[in-house]
């Protein structure tokens, strides 16, 4: 599924646009699924409009303010918000990250991009870890 902005109708694409600017102003509004997924294509597909920084933070806020509607975003944002990263070499902000690393390590394939760096290093960890920054 892959919404578009040409498959809204006039008065959803209001909403939606309308919904983007609240979120973006700190306001969590009930929204429908579809309307995160087109602000997430938004973030990952748009870096000279959203600066891979900010759209990193973004990524971690939606999945934070989202995943308890719809804890699918823990499969895709923990796939999608590694890959956001290593593709433009960005971090979220660290109390961003600190609040998406468990989801991330619980529903995530690659988890060493998960461990923070306080446990990364600590001597005694059993996992193996893999710095890219």
């Amino acid at each position: 599924f892959m919404p578009q902005y040409h498959q809204l109708t006039a008065k959803q694409l209001k909403f939606y646009l309308y919904w983007r600017q609240s979120f973006n102003e700190g306001r969590i509004l009930k929204t429908d699924f579809c309307y995160l997924l087109l602000y997430i294509y938004e973030i990952i597909n748009l870096p000279d409009e959203i600066g891979p920084a900010r759209g990193a933070d973004l990524l971690c806020r939606l999945w934070i303010d989202y995943r308890k509607t719809y804890p699918k975003l823990d499969k895709y944002l923990s796939q999608w918000l590694e890959d956001f990263c290593f593709i433009h070499g960005v971090r979220p902000k660290k109390a961003l990250f600190e609040a998406v690393a468990p989801y991330g390590r619980h529903a995530d394939c690659f988890k060493e991009f998960y461990i923070s760096e306080e446990e990364a290093a600590q001597p005694e960890s059993d996992e193996m870890i893999i710095f890219l920054w």
